[in-house]
Formats: structure tokens, sequence, C-alpha cells
């Protein structure tokens, strides 16, 4: 009497290449395949869940038994947003399968980790970046102020100045979520006295203050304010 062990080397399996994606917004897209370790008795769907960072497509793939030996190709984009969100953000893609395949359905999800490098970074910027030269009398000199990114809190842009020989209007300039691309601008004025003084150096400091922790106390430097003055003594022969 013969006998012989028949040892099965097919195993229900879900298999993922790479498990791993580094993105970067702005960037063309990764890919990774999805894969089974052996043919199902029925068809086998797999679910990509998504993420509000990347798209995903497809976001279901699904294996039959005239395909399950076949890899399929799963393509995930940065979504490329206006928002600072560090160095990089990671997102987790959850594989989820579902069969009447007892050996598959009860097999876990898989995930695919994609880490996204950010391309935005908060600030502002004052432009033209450059000293400014008024004289009393004379006309304003206008600066503009623009966001580099969008906030996700109301952000001040506060003009500071601790000055009473020139004047800034307005001396906050504030920004959201909606108009952070939208350049806002402000006036340096000489304060026309009638005193006669010598030429004046002063300055004007930029700061932040927001909600947003990333905006908040972003400093944007600081500017010099030359001031002359248009008025002289007067000079009388005594006879």
């Amino acid at each position: 009497v013969c006998s012989s062990d028949l040892t099965d080397n097919d195993a229900a399996s879900l298999e993922l290449s790479p498990s791993t994606l580094s993105l970067a917004e702005g960037g063309s897209a990764g890919t990774y395949t999805v894969a089974l370790g052996s043919e199902p008795t029925a068809p086998v769907t797999v679910t990509v869940s998504g993420s509000a960072q990347v798209v995903v497509s497809p976001m279901e793939v699904t294996f039959t038994s005239a395909n399950w030996d076949g890899a399929q190709t799963i393509s995930v984009t940065p979504l490329d947003d206006d928002l600072d969100e560090g160095t990089s953000e990671t997102v987790v893609l959850e594989n989820v399968i579902t069969s009447a395949d007892s050996t598959y359905n009860v097999l876990p999800n898989e995930d695919v980790t994609v880490t996204i490098a950010d391309n935005d970074e908060a600030g502002y910027t004052v432009s033209p970046f450059s000293d400014i030269s008024v004289v009393e009398g004379g006309s304003s000199v206008s600066k503009s102020v623009v966001l580099s990114s969008a906030p996700t809190s109301v952000v001040d842009v506060n003009i500071v100045y601790l000055d009473s020989e020139f004047s800034v209007v307005p001396s906050v300039l504030t920004f959201n979520s909606t108009n952070w691309s939208t350049m806002q601008t402000f006036l340096v004025s000489a304060i026309d006295d009638v005193l006669v003084e010598s030429a004046h150096t002063g300055h004007i400091n930029f700061t932040t203050t927001s909600a947003d922790a990333i905006y908040n106390a972003v400093s944007g430097g600081s500017l010099n304010v030359f001031v002359s003055s248009e008025d002289t003594a007067d000079r009388k022969s005594v006879v």
C-alpha cells in the first residue's frame, strides 16, 4: 500500500509592491501593484480607501479565476494645495478585501504608506522690499504685502513703528484663506510739521499674529525710513 502526502503550495494572500511611496506636491504620480497569491474560488475585490491629500485611480480592482495571476496597478497622485503642512505629510492608503471566497474574505487589510513632500512655506512678501524715503509735505510711499501660502486662520501682518516723524496707514493688514494671495497696500508718509529739523532715520518692523500656529509670529524683517524736512530757519537782516 502506497501513501503520499500532498502539500498545497498555494496560499491566499494579498501582495502589494511597493508598500511605501515617496511623492511631492506638484510632482508626478506614483504607482503600486496589487496581486493575489492564489486562484480564488470567487471574485476578490480590493478597494483602496482615499485620502484628502491624494487622488487614487482606480479605487477598486477585481480579481477572478481568469485574471488572478496578473498584478493590477494603482496610481496615486498627490494634490497640490496651498497650505504649509510642514516638510512632509504621511497618509496611509488601506487596501480592503471583500470576497465570497472565505479564504480571501478573512485576510487582513494591507496598507500602503505615502509620504508627500510639501512645496508650500508660510510667510509673506513685502514689495518692493527696499528702504523708504519720504519728505515732509511730499508724496506717500506705497508698499504691498501678500502671503506665500494659504493660512488656516486669520493672519494679521503688523507694521510696527515707534516714531513721530512718519505715519503708516493702515498699520495692520488682515489676510484669510480667501484673500491670502491678493496684495494689500500700506502707505508711509512724513509728518508735516513747522519745525526746522535735520534728516531723520526711523524703522518699520513686520510681525504676524494668528491662531494658525505656523503663521503666528512669522518675522518679515525691517525697513529703514528716511525722513527729510522741508522747513528752513528764516534769516532776517538787522539794521
